[in-house]
């Protein structure tokens, strides 16, 4: 009666969705992964100053479906719409040729909390 339900993912690959288009600008994609946080990562966090519990890490990968180069005037875009404005700053761009990667850590409630940038480094070749 409603068609079929699309495939799952392959197995250790998140599920895609197409973005709708806004301003006149490309057809994007994105993908949404959630890790959990281990106890270095939560120690660090602690270290930092943080009172908050980090739970997850969570990586927003943003494409254009035309294959070219992700604009960052767009992936941004979408990001500020995801995150709340005041804590924006917890967000942090992984340098990508084609996608725009981003990453930030969440508390058990996914309220963004603050990070060190140097927590991602080398996040992107993994």
């Amino acid at each position: 009666m409603y068609g079929k339900a699309p495939p799952p993912p392959p197995p250790g690959r998140p599920p895609v969705k197409s973005l709708p288009r806004f301003d006149g600008g490309p057809q994007l994609s994105a993908a949404v992964t959630r890790r959990r946080v281990g106890p270095r990562a939560r120690a660090r966090i602690r270290g930092y100053g943080e009172t908050q519990v980090p739970a997850y890490l969570v990586e927003l990968r943003i494409t254009d479906t035309s294959g070219l180069p992700a604009d960052r005037r767009y992936t941004e875009a979408w990001v500020r719409a995801l995150v709340p404005e005041d804590a924006i700053d917890a967000v942090h761009e992984l340098p990508a040729a084609r996608a725009a990667s981003y990453v930030w850590l969440v508390d058990g409630q996914f309220n963004p909390i603050a990070s060190p940038p140097s927590m991602f480094e080398g996040l992107s070749a993994a």
